[in-house]
């Protein structure tokens, strides 16, 4: 369901800027409906097709990240390039580019994967999950002193990381993944 719901909303999503309907390129689709909507005391019409929403896209970049935890690395790969390229000055750049990081990781391309890391911690240096994936990452990929010091960040903004808080927490399903995960962490030299 969730790979129909992320092929479905991809195929609505903004392509041009219209002040009627709040549709900018990349922005995803809040509502759908097959006539106008009315609220005349409200003096408002909303369009069909309304992108008039703070929340859509930043929850369809989450239900990606959902779908490459859920093992679906290639759709989460698709759809993340297809919103860079419809919105490449998105303030969610950071995001998408560990959602793509943890994409390749899945798909085991660990030096990939530890370079959209690289870039996401660049735009925000205190995203302590871009951090943990790229110390992983670095690991699997045998890169150690690029493993080390992302796991120091992410010390730094999580001191109480541990393999035993990411076999609880981590949102990773399946436990093969999470066990690669965890060995990209322990060669960086998480306990």
């Amino acid at each position: 369901m969730a790979a129909s719901t992320l092929r479905v909303l991809a195929r609505l999503q903004g392509a041009d800027d219209d002040p009627a309907s709040a549709q900018e390129p990349g922005k995803i689709l809040h509502e759908l409906r097959s006539t106008v909507l009315e609220l005349p005391h409200e003096g408002i019409a909303l369009p069909p097709l309304y992108f008039g929403s703070v929340d859509s896209t930043p929850l369809w970049v989450c239900l990606l990240a959902d779908a490459w935890h859920a093992g679906m690395p290639d759709d989460g790969l698709h759809h993340v390039a297809l919103a860079d390229r419809l919105s490449p000055r998105d303030f969610t750049q950071a995001g998408s580019l560990s959602v793509i990081g943890l994409c390749h990781f899945m798909a085991g391309r660990y030096a990939e994967a530890a370079e959209f890391e690289r870039r996401a911690v660049d735009l925000r240096q205190n995203f302590g999950t871009a951090w943990r994936t790229y110390a992983a990452s670095a690991g699997m990929a045998g890169d150690r002193a690029a493993a080390a010091h992302a796991l120091a960040q992410t010390r730094r903004l999580h001191p109480a990381v541990s393999v035993d808080w990411v076999e609880r927490y981590h949102p990773i399903v399946h436990e093969k993944d999470r066990a690669r995960y965890i060995e990209g962490l322990r060669i960086a030299g998480l306990d």
